[in-house]
């Protein structure tokens, strides 16, 4: 109740502390409910009461729910301010030319989407029961509380490089790779990008641009180190034609 009666004043519709309690109470009194055998639906219940205006177990509640949200706080050090990836995002595509790049950006913004929540704010509006990813399994990836904004910035130009057609090729030499150009590492973007990866599978999909065969995942090797990666124009066809992709050069007879 403290991190919920926390995080929503920091929007812009705040709860009242005797909403949070009275809407745990029912909560609490429905669990319980539910969890005795025979184990009755939900939806039968109706024997709630709700607690007095002015019963002490009320403010019992709401002395602890203060000292819940000051903990967290402390452990805070009062920063609640959070971040997001898209601004990153932005800057690091204009520091390496690839903000024209069309396709390229759609997918890599919509890779920083799929990693975290998305604030619809007609969450409870969407129907639930629909077979495509909704807005509530848009809990995504534990990767923003893992790692700073910029990595999975830096994650979705990764992926996006990779799986854009053709490939685009970034700085792999010394004095740095382009990861590292921006203090990140690679087994940290890999780490992210693989749990997108499994966020995919749940859904019954793959990643853009990686096909499928029926219900088996043609896997295009993505994880590969990215000096694996073609870095000359040649390559790049080369690579294209063994996918079965033909590029003007090829169909030119072009090398």
């Amino acid at each position: 109740m403290g991190a919920l009666f926390l995080s929503s004043k920091l929007e812009e519709s705040p709860l009242r502390l005797r909403d949070i309690i009275n809407s745990y109470s029912y909560l609490i009194a429905l669990s319980s409910y539910c969890s005795s055998p025979p184990y009755p639906d939900p939806s039968t219940y109706s024997s709630y009461v709700p607690m007095d205006y002015f019963a002490t177990e009320f403010y019992d509640l709401k002395d602890a729910l203060v000292i819940a949200e000051m903990q967290i706080l402390k452990r805070l050090g009062f920063q609640t301010q959070c971040g997001l990836p898209y601004g990153h995002l932005v800057n690091y595509l204009k520091v390496l030319e690839l903000n024209g790049e069309k396709e390229l950006v759609n997918m890599a913004w919509g890779f920083l989407n799929d990693m975290r929540v998305l604030p619809f704010p007609n969450l409870f509006s969407r129907n639930v029961t629909d077979a495509t990813p909704n807005v509530l399994d848009r809990m995504q990836t534990p990767a923003p509380a893992l790692y700073p904004q910029s990595t999975l910035a830096l994650t979705a130009i990764y992926l996006s490089t990779r799986l854009v057609s053709p490939p685009i090729s970034l700085p792999l030499s010394s004095p740095s790779t382009w990861w590292e150009l921006f203090d990140a590492s690679e087994p940290d973007l890999v780490h992210v990008a693989t749990m997108l990866g499994e966020t995919y599978r749940d859904w019954n999909t793959s990643f853009p641009g990686v096909a499928r065969n029926g219900d088996v995942e043609v896997k295009a090797n993505i994880w590969r180190q990215a000096g694996g990666l073609p870095i000359t124009k040649r390559a790049v066809r080369d690579t294209l034609e063994k996918m079965g992709v033909r590029g003007n050069g090829s169909e030119n007879g072009k090398k």
